[in-house]
């Protein structure tokens, strides 16, 4: 069952709109051979997927944010031209990775590939972590995907929107009651397909002259909930806001991950045309088509609040995440209404169809174990 849409909420001193809502599902990979993992060490990579549902159209000056609606046939044809450009990437991505991974790895089936970069932006505008290499750096840990240009597809074209996230770290900021050090995040794809997020969260294997035969473990889904985007009328900040629907009671991955029960955090988009520190963020791997009327929004600045939230509709848009506060309605002035449900009616197993009789679905999801 979706969330249903309210255009503004207005109980708190400050008047609060929210400009988009949906579901928010969480997702872990363990490292290369790690089929078992124990604790956050044994991660790779943690990922989202938003499914809006709901929300304005109109952006901050007024435009409306969507303009190009399109007939039938060319979103046809849009989405096939799309879906063959992303497994296009895939198979380039892949025999690149190969070779750069261990003296001419070569890759034996198409899987995900990571974003390595664990960069954080400190103080939004100035100095941003490098990387630190990981463990098993390289191995299906490029770019996760590559640069799909062309046109996005939009909220109006689309009954169903999927964006996958990529998160630098493997877990999300503490809330603490203090603003954190920004974490980065990108979206890396968007598409109206949940294949095409199957394709991005399974499994894979590969061959290399080093080590034989290496297995990238599947995604395993940690969590579910609700989620809204915000913005204070009077202030210069937006915030995604949620709260967690599965499992019912957090358990020790979601303690690590750092998913609390709810959260809210300050987002701010990056400017693609400014530059960014050495090792830092995506670079020319994956640049954002963004339109006239989002560009307009930058202003010359480096970040700006996610108004419209369509700047996420374009793959390569690059984001970052400050915790801000754990206790929403109180914070925020707003309610994120959540479902009590088990499997059985989770939308995240529904719309990527998933196996709920799997247990490395059922225990991190539903238990909050590791798997």
């Amino acid at each position: 069952m979706a969330p249903k849409a309210k255009k503004e909420e207005t109980n708190h001193s400050d008047a609060v709109k929210v400009l988009e809502e949906g579901h928010l599902f969480f997702f872990y990979r363990p490292k290369v051979e790690q089929e078992s993992p124990e604790s956050i060490d044994d991660l790779q990579r943690l990922y989202l997927v938003m499914r809006p549902v709901g929300g304005s159209d109109v952006g901050p000056q007024g435009e409306e944010a969507v303009q190009d609606e399109g007939d039938e046939k060319q979103l046809k044809q849009s989405k096939e031209e799309h879906l063959k450009k992303v497994e296009d990437v895939a198979q380039q991505t892949g025999s690149r990775g190969g070779a750069k991974q261990e003296k001419g790895a070569t890759a034996k089936k198409d899987g995900p590939k990571g974003h390595t970069n664990e960069e954080q932006a400190k103080g939004g505008d100035e100095k941003s972590a490098k990387k630190p290499k990981t463990e098993e750096q390289g191995e299906g840990d490029e770019a996760e995907g590559g640069k799909v240009g062309g046109k996005p597809l939009h909220k109006k074209d689309l009954k169903l929107r999927l964006r996958y996230v990529v998160v630098a770290k493997k877990a999300l900021p503490k809330v603490t009651g203090k603003k954190s050090r920004p974490f980065w995040a990108f979206v890396e794809t968007v598409t109206d397909d949940p294949e095409v997020i199957r394709q991005k969260l399974k499994g894979s294997t590969y061959e290399t002259k080093t080590r034989g035969t290496r297995h990238q473990p599947a995604a395993r889904p940690c969590g579910e909930g609700v989620y809204k985007i915000t913005t204070h009328h009077e202030r210069e900040h937006t915030h995604l806001a949620y709260k967690l629907e599965l499992p019912s009671t957090p358990g020790e991955v979601q303690e690590e991950l750092n998913i609390l029960p709810e959260a809210s955090f300050i987002v701010q988009v990056k400017n693609p045309d400014t530059p960014s520190p050495p090792n830092v963020g995506l670079g020319n791997r994956l640049h954002p088509d963004f339109p006239d009327n989002l560009k307009r929004v930058f202003h010359g600045r480096r970040f700006v609040p996610v108004d419209p939230p369509d700047f996420l509709d374009y793959p390569g848009c690059e984001f970052i995440l400050i915790s801000a506060t754990d206790d929403v309605e109180h914070e925020l002035g707003i309610e994120i209404p959540k479902e009590h449900e088990g499997l059985e009616s989770s939308d995240l197993v529904r719309t990527l169809k998933l196996d709920e009789e799997l247990e490395k679905v059922r225990k991190p999801l539903l238990e909050g174990e590791w798997a």
